[in-house]
């Protein structure tokens, strides 16, 4: 059988909603993994202390 004619290729792989999700997917990523080296090579720490944040919300 012909990979092109494979119902998943015909009906997801090669439809336009998928190639645009991969296409922002790829953006994203690449915007956020900038973000993410500028931070490790700055030395400033993200705050993403969720357990904490919980902890001093239900202590209010």
């Amino acid at each position: 059988m012909n990979f092109y004619h494979f119902w998943a290729y015909e009906k997801i792989l090669n439809t336009e909603w998928f190639i645009w999700t991969i296409v922002l997917l790829v953006f994203f990523l690449n915007f956020v993994s900038g973000i993410l080296i500028w931070f490790t090579m700055s030395g400033k720490s993200l705050k993403l202390d969720f357990k904490k944040r919980k902890e001093e919300d239900s202590n209010k």
